[in-house]
């Protein structure tokens, strides 16, 4: 049985992977893909997940992987603020501009060649977080503009994938994730349908990171879903499960699309996990679609990693261009909001500073 930290490590590293395998054939149809992936007398059990070279660079991730750590790092950094006073939790407005900030502070790294003489804490301190890999527009384009989006205030339809990755570390950071989820997403992407998607992968991601099933996960996800005006998320959600648990070999083409937006990302990923039995059986289901195939490859590595909670061979996290600041930051994740003893020391303060 796993441990509540070897999950934490292996959703982070397993979406990670499931980002970088996936980016090769982002804008790719399912036709595009599987021919990349001959020779088809294989199985796909029979034929190893290897990473394409993109731009020239094996292994690389794209800007899912580095928003998801910097979420992580705004997280960090106001529990940091609260334990320096006092307190053990943080008020959502407070949490909310914290990760705002940490989302400038990748937005700095994406203009810049190398970290600052004086970087403002550890993540952008990092040369490996100065790769320019943006694939979402919006999100750049909307914290150049200024603004910080909320779902009452509108600032753009942005309805893509490219948030779900961001519920991980909200997932791993709070019991009640569905409204931090779902206010985070809202900072870039204002419509409803791509907060409410985080918010329910936020849910999904808590349950299934202490143990429980899938289902488990799911089932809760609909409720709030469900309550939140979100019902056709709810029944894709159901439908996904559904699907993988009657016939997963017909029912595939039904759910192997292209995951273009958040909610159609979530779908897949779960549909790519409940019909598979281990992280990689599970990215190849999902990264098969192409479209985008990053946003699907990391939320289902995210979610597969989490359940199983098992690590992945060395031949994709050793090439993998953040595997060491992603096993770092879950680490750090852990150590804040596990409810293991935390003692809130100079050197991580200054690791995370408040």
């Amino acid at each position: 049985m796993p441990s509540l930290h070897d999950r934490y490590r292996s959703c982070l590293l397993a979406g990670a992977v499931g980002d970088a395998l996936g980016a090769a054939y982002d804008g790719q149809s399912a036709a595009e893909v599987r021919a990349h992936r001959r020779p088809e007398s294989l199985s796909s059990s029979q034929r190893p997940l290897r990473y394409l070279p993109v731009g020239g660079d094996v292994g690389a991730n794209t800007d899912a992987t580095q928003m998801l750590l910097f979420t992580a790092e705004g997280l960090l950094r106001a529990h940091t603020r609260r334990r320096a006073a006092g307190h053990d939790d943080w008020p959502h407005d407070e949490a909310l501009s914290s990760v705002h900030r940490a989302y400038l502070r990748w937005y700095d790294t994406q203009r810049a060649d190398k970290p600052p003489p004086r970087p403002d804490g550890w993540l952008v301190a990092q040369r490996a977080m100065y790769q320019r890999r943006a694939r979402d527009p919006v999100t750049p384009r909307i914290l150049r503009s200024g603004l910080r989006g909320r779902l009452e205030a509108p600032i753009n339809n942005a309805r893509d994938a490219s948030v779900l990755a961001r519920a991980a570390p909200i997932a791993m950071a709070s019991w009640t994730p569905w409204l931090l989820a779902r206010d985070i997403a809202a900072l870039t992407h204002t419509h409803a349908d791509a907060a409410h998607a985080t918010a329910a992968f936020a849910v999904v991601l808590q349950k299934v990171l202490v143990g429980r099933s899938l289902a488990d996960g799911v089932e809760s996800a609909w409720r709030l879903a469900t309550d939140a005006g979100a019902a056709p998320l709810a029944r894709r959600m159901e439908a996904a499960l559904e699907a993988a648990d009657q016939n997963p070999t017909t029912k595939m083409a039904e759910h192997q699309r292209a995951a273009d937006d958040a909610t159609g990302c979530l779908v897949l990923a779960l549909y790519a996990v409940a019909s598979t039995k281990s992280s990689t059986e599970a990215i190849e289901v999902a990264i098969s679609t192409g479209g985008d195939a990053s946003r699907a490859g990391i939320a289902t590595g995210l979610l597969s990693g989490a359940l199983h909670g098992a690590p992945l061979p060395e031949v994709l996290t050793g090439p993998l261009e953040l595997a060491d600041l992603a096993a770092t930051v879950a680490d750090d994740l852990y150590a804040h909001f596990s409810g293991t003893p935390f003692e809130l020391t100079e050197a991580e303060w200054d690791r995370y500073p408040g």
